[in-house]
């Protein structure tokens, strides 16, 4: 793994400035029995993030930084709009049609980290955890070929819960968002439940 490993006058102490970049499946979790996630969703994020020391051999740190993320989750939803209103069903057996969801964001993670390294070790363990704030500026929709702009039917702003531990290159990922998918419009216009929330599972990488 490549690491920013920033020293003061002190060379106990230094700071991890990091690029981050993660790629991770996502599992839709739903209380409702008739939603089928049909195929694989995934995420992806990259981002940077300044590092700020809370101990003098920089074991503790806190952590603020700037991304993006991208979601496609894939469903068995089906989406009817009638009169300006969007309400949600899922398909039946019969129909092979997946409903495809993607989100774009801007996030703004929030970490406390954790590490047993030292300025001159490229290689330790590490246990990051936080949370993400995110505004979801893009969010669409594709079924039967058609594309519809679902960003009044989805929440505009979220925020996830995330860790993230590893050694050297190699860092499990998990995050598992705190707010739901779906506005609380298109939740009461639903003709089915629509409590889908995601736990993401993968990979993240912390390059300089």
């Amino acid at each position: 793994m490549l690491r920013g490993q920033q020293k003061s006058s002190d060379s106990s102490f230094y700071r991890e400035d990091q690029f981050y970049l993660g790629i991770s499946m996502v599992f839709l979790t739903s209380s409702t029995l008739e939603f089928e996630p049909s195929g694989l969703s995934r995420h992806f994020q990259w981002g940077v993030i300044r590092d700020f020391p809370l101990s003098t051999k920089g074991t503790w740190a806190a952590a603020v930084g700037a991304g993006m993320g991208f979601d496609r989750y894939t469903t068995n939803l089906k989406r009817i709009e009638d009169k300006g209103l969007s309400t949600y069903t899922f398909q039946q057996n019969d129909q092979k049609n997946s409903f495809f969801i993607t989100q774009s964001a801007l996030e703004l993670p929030i970490t406390l980290r954790w590490r047993n390294s030292i300025a001159s070790d490229y290689a330790f363990w590490r246990v990051y955890g936080g949370v993400s704030l995110q505004w979801f500026y893009l969010v669409k929709g594709k079924n039967d070929e058609n594309k519809v702009n679902l960003k009044n039917d989805f929440e505009t702003f979220g925020a996830t819960a995330h860790m993230s531990i590893g050694y050297n290159t190699w860092n499990f990922y998990v995050g598992y968002s705190l707010t739901p998918l779906f506005s609380e419009a298109a939740q009461a216009n639903s003709s089915v439940p629509l409590d889908m929330v995601p736990l993401t599972i993968g990979l993240i990488f912390y390059i300089l």
